[in-house]
């Protein structure tokens, strides 16, 4: 339930706040062996509206993983929240050599 949760938070909601992103490169067998973590907000995070939705931030997450594929969508009802879905591996599935 977790990796779903996250899963679907990267999806709609990476595109709505402000991210830092540092692409590096890392051998064959290395692994990305941190686990996600989420940390719920202690006070209320202000509203983000766009594009006709209206979207409460509950916890900010910090993740270190490897893309593993990328969609892009245009026409889906979703894609003026997302236009991007990611999949991403961390620990064994971040091993490029699998």
């Amino acid at each position: 339930m977790y990796r779903t949760w996250l899963i679907f938070s990267i999806a709609f909601f990476l595109p709505c706040v402000e991210q830092t992103i540092h692409a590096q490169s890392s051998p064959l067998g290395s692994l990305l062996a941190k686990e996600p973590e989420q940390t719920a907000f202690t006070t209320t995070a202000a509203t983000i509206i766009k594009t006709g939705w209206k979207l409460q931030p509950l916890a900010q997450f910090t993740i270190e993983a490897r893309v593993l594929s990328k969609t892009a969508y245009t026409k889906d009802f979703s894609a003026s929240l997302a236009i991007y879905d990611l999949a991403l591996g961390w620990g064994a599935m971040a091993d490029l050599a699998l």
